[in-house]
C-alpha cells in the first residue's frame, strides 16, 4: 500500500479542504498519514486517517517567536534558537522519523510551511517520493496580473495593482531589515537563505519572495484546493500549480432539531432568513470588536418583521449576546453547509471555505473582512468581482448594513449570478470524478 504523508498548519481553515484531497487518495489506495496536534485527532481518525502527534515548528518563519511567548525570556529563547539552529534541527529529526517509519510515497507540505522543502529535499533527494505544496488560499504570486491576496483590489487598475505589490515589498523590506537588528543579523529571510545554500539545493528550486505571506520555491509542484473559477478571469496560468476544483463537504447536513424548526417557522410565513457568522477566529482578528458588529445586527432585525436572523458567534459571545426577539436566534456554531442551503443572504468574514460553501450553495454574500494580514480582503475581491456579494465594514453604521443586505434581498442580479455560478460549481464539482480525472495523469509520480 502507498502511503500520503500530510504535514499542515494546525488550523480548521487548512484541516477541513485537506480531508477530501485525502479521501480520494485514499480510494486511490493511499494510506494517508496527518502530523497534526492533538485538537485534530477526533476528525482525522473518524475520516479513517492516521495521526502521528507533532510538536516541531518549521524554521524560518517567525514560529520561532510563539513557540517562546509563554517562557520567562522569549526574546533570548528565540534568539538562541536561530543561533543553535534548535527549531531546524528538531524539525529535521521529525522528518527523518516520520520517513523512517511510514515510508511515504508522497508527501504533502502546506504552502504556509514552505521552509519544510529545504529538509525534506535534502532527505529525499536520492528516492523516488514526491513532494507537492498544498496551497490552502488562492494564489498568492505576483504574476504581473493579479492583486497581492490580502487586499481588496481589482485587476482591471494595473497601475492600481503594481504599486499594492510595491507596498508589499518596501513593507518587507522594512520587517526584514528590522529582523536582522533585532536578531543580531539572523532574520528570517537569512536564516532561509543560508539553510537553501548550507543543503546545496539545487538552483532550480530558487527562492520566491514576490508572493504574499511565506516565502516559496521554484519548480514545486502546488495544488490548490479551490475551483479556478474563483479567481479573476485573465489570470496568467503558473505550470506549477493545479486547482483541485471545489473540496468543500458536499454531504448532506442535517440540522439540530432547534434550528430546523426556526428555519420552518421563517419559511412558513414566509420571511428572508440570513445568516451571519465571522469564522472561529473572529474575536482574535478583531481583538473583540466582532461582538459590536453582532450587535448592530441584532439591533437591526429586532425591528425587521420580515426577516429572521441566526448569528454563529462562539461559546464566549454566546454566554454575552442577548435579545429577546423571536425573530433571532443566537448559536454557539452550526452546521454551516446544512444551514446555507436554507437561507437568503450569509454574513460573512470571507473566509475561503466559507466563501466557497455560499458559492455552492448560490447563496449572495455581504462580505466583512476582519483585517488585512491574511486572505479576506482578496477573497472578497473576487466574489464582488463575480457579482456574488457585496463589501461592508465591521465599523458601517446600522443604515448602511441593512441597506446592503436590502440590496442582496431585492436586487435580483445577485440571486441570479449567484445561481449560475452554484450550477457550474455543481455540475463540474458534485461528485469526485474530477479528482479521479486529475489523479488519473502522471501527477502521482514522481
Amino acid at each position: 500500500m502507498k502511503t500520503a504523508f500530510f504535514s499542515m498548519l494546525p488550523a480548521w481553515g487548512h484541516l477541513n479542504p485537506t480531508i477530501k484531497l485525502a479521501q480520494c487518495l485514499q480510494k486511490l489506495g493511499y494510506r494517508c498519514v496527518f502530523a497534526s496536534t492533538p485538537e485534530f485527532r477526533e476528525v482525522i481518525i473518524k475520516n479513517g486517517f492516521e495521526l502521528v502527534l507533532s510538536q516541531s515548528k518549521p524554521f524560518g518563519l517567525g514560529l520561532e517567536d510563539m513557540q517562546y511567548e509563554n517562557t520567562s525570556s522569549p526574546y533570548l529563547e528565540s534568539l538562541l534558537d536561530r543561533f543553535q539552529d534548535l527549531s531546524y534541527n528538531e524539525r529535521k529529526k521529525d522528518y527523518e522519523k516520520w520517513l523512517n517509519k511510514y515510508q511515504p510515497d508522497l508527501i504533502l507540505v502546506d504552502s504556509f510551511y514552505s521552509t519544510d522543502f529545504i529538509l525534506i529535499e535534502s532527505l529525499i533527494r536520492q528516492s523516488v517520493i514526491k513532494l507537492v505544496f498544498v496551497q490552502t488560499m488562492l494564489s498568492p504570486y505576483n504574476d504581473g496580473f493579479t492583486p497581492p491576496l490580502n487586499t481588496f483590489i481589482l485587476p482591471d487598475n494595473a497601475n492600481k495593482v503594481k504599486i499594492a505589490w510595491q507596498k508589499m515589498k518596501i513593507k518587507r523590506a522594512l520587517s526584514q531589515s528590522f529582523d536582522l537588528i533585532r536578531f543580531l543579523g539572523l532574520s528570517n529571510s537569512l536564516l532561509i537563505k543560508r539553510k537553501f545554500k548550507q543543503n546545496h539545493i539545487l538552483k532550480k528550486y530558487a527562492i520566491i519572495d514576490d508572493k504574499v505571506f511565506h516565502v516559496g520555491f521554484q519548480s514545486i509542484e502546488e495544488w490548490v484546493l479551490a475551483p479556478q473559477e474563483i479567481e479573476f478571469l485573465g489570470k496568467p496560468k503558473n505550470t506549477n500549480q493545479h486547482y483541485l476544483g471545489l473540496m468543500t463537504d458536499t454531504q448532506k447536513q442535517i440540522l439540530p432539531d432547534n434550528l430546523q424548526n426556526f428555519v420552518n417557522n421563517a419559511k412558513s410565513q414566509n420571511k428572508k432568513i440570513i445568516y451571519a457568522s465571522l469564522g472561529t477566529l473572529h474575536n482574535v482578528h478583531t481583538k473583540g470588536k466582532s461582538a459590536h458588529f453582532f450587535e448592530k445586527l441584532c439591533s437591526i432585525f429586532e425591528k425587521d418583521n420580515n426577516c429572521y436572523l441566526i448569528l454563529s458567534v462562539g461559546k464566549e459571545l454566546k454566554n454575552n449576546l442577548k435579545t429577546a426577539s423571536k425573530h433571532i436566534k443566537i448559536l454557539e456554531t452550526v452546521p454551516q453547509r446544512g444551514l446555507l442551503k436554507e437561507v437568503n443572504v450569509f454574513i460573512t468574514h470571507g473566509g475561503l471555505n466559507s466563501v466557497l460553501e455560499s458559492a455552492y450553495a448560490g447563496v449572495p454574500m455581504l462580505l466583512v473582512p476582519l483585517n488585512n494580514k491574511w486572505d479576506q480582503n482578496g477573497n472578497t475581491a473576487r466574489v464582488v468581482y463575480h457579482g456574488l456579494g457585496i463589501k461592508a465594514k465591521l465599523k458601517d453604521s446600522k443604515k448602511a448594513i441593512e441597506n446592503t443586505i436590502n440590496e442582496l434581498l431585492n436586487n435580483p442580479i445577485y440571486q441570479q449570478k449567484t445561481q449560475i455560478f452554484s450550477e457550474v460549481l455543481y455540475e463540474k464539482y458534485s461528485n469526485e470524478s474530477f479528482l479521479e480525472d486529475f489523479f488519473s495523469t502522471e501527477l502521482l509520480v514522481q
